[in-house]
């Protein structure tokens, strides 16, 4: 037993070596041992076996593609071997055999989404080719690629759809670039399309907070060439409100508004030069503890709170103040 499945692994070696999947039992190889397979063809540059490996039926699943006994184990396993293509000499030609395994894999469960193959390691070529096939991806494109690498960033951005989705992913991104301060990547955003006044101006809030100023001043001023949306004036539901304020290292302060009665938070940001931004966040994309945080604080300062402060006519004028009435 021992000398027969030596010699099937003998003989894989050399099918590997020699990029000819005849010389091999693949369907032998299932599992761990195909997923062991394919790494080893990768990292020597065999395209027929690699493409012959995911190919196999084995151990129940309906392609080889699902490389363990459990999904999540087979997906993991699949991501690693997109990561070990990234050194290979032919990156795009097999990007591509583990792509089109992946589609024609029955078995749902251990099947990647198309935006799991978009990252950092992807090729060039295929990332055009998936946003020719799917403009939707630039999204993905942007967020798991993009912005972990400006060289990468300004290819997609040369291959940006000419469609509002685009745009949306665009200033979404800028959210993160201004947070976190990198000014390359925010102007390159900026350049192709971003809104410096999307969701409320959260980019310049994000900035501003982290005491980027250099960010902070590249994204008003973008802002100040475009008329920013005209926002919806929350309501003046202010006996069930909490109104808080914050100074910023930068400069300027941070009012956020937790209305309770509309299940919202207003966050408006004062800038030093007198600048006023807000945006507005439904309570149902705010993590659970922090509503539940601010319900206990509101609760402790009284509901009633003319004592403290906080009846309705203080907290009306707190949010006219901050410009939220």
């Amino acid at each position: 037993m021992f000398n027969r499945k030596a010699k099937k692994f003998e003989a894989l070696r050399q099918a590997i070596a020699a990029d000819d999947p005849a010389l091999a039992d693949i369907g032998y190889f299932g599992g761990d041992k195909c997923y062991e397979a394919a790494h080893t063809a990768i990292r020597n540059n065999a395209p027929k076996v690699l493409a012959a490996l995911v190919k196999t039926k084995s151990r129940g699943f309906s392609s080889a593609f699902a490389f363990a006994d459990t999904r999540e184990d087979s997906k993991r396993n699949a991501r690693r071997l997109l990561a070990t293509i990234s050194a290979a000499a032919d990156p795009l030609r097999l990007w591509t055999i583990l792509h089109e395994a992946n589609a024609a894999a029955q078995n749902e469960g251990v099947r990647l989404a198309d935006r799991d193959f978009l990252t950092r390691a992807a090729p060039a070529d295929f990332i055009q080719q998936q946003l020719e096939r799917d403009p939707l991806l630039f999204k993905s494109c942007v967020e798991n690629i993009g912005l972990a690498e400006t060289e990468k960033l300004k290819f997609i951005l040369t291959l940006t759809p000419k469609t509002g989705d685009a745009q949306i992913a665009l200033s979404g991104a800028l959210i993160k670039t201004a947070g976190a301060g990198d000014a390359e990547k925010t102007r390159l955003l900026l350049d192709h399309g971003a809104d410096a006044h999307y969701a409320g101006g959260l980019a310049l809030t994000r900035a501003v907070q982290n005491g980027h100023t250099p960010v902070a001043a590249m994204i008003r001023a973008a802002a100040a060439k475009a008329a920013p949306p005209q926002a919806a004036t929350p309501a003046a539901a202010a006996a069930a409100a909490l109104v808080e304020n914050e100074a910023l290292p930068g400069g300027g302060t941070l009012t956020t508004v937790f209305n309770f009665r509309t299940r919202q938070q207003h966050n408006v940001l004062a800038t030093p030069d007198g600048t006023k931004l807000m945006t507005t966040v439904s309570f149902k994309d705010i993590d659970k503890d922090v509503i539940a945080a601010a319900q206990k604080r509101y609760e402790e300062q009284g509901r009633q709170g003319a004592a403290d402060g906080l009846a309705a006519k203080s907290i009306v004028k707190k949010l006219k103040g901050a410009g939220l009435a």
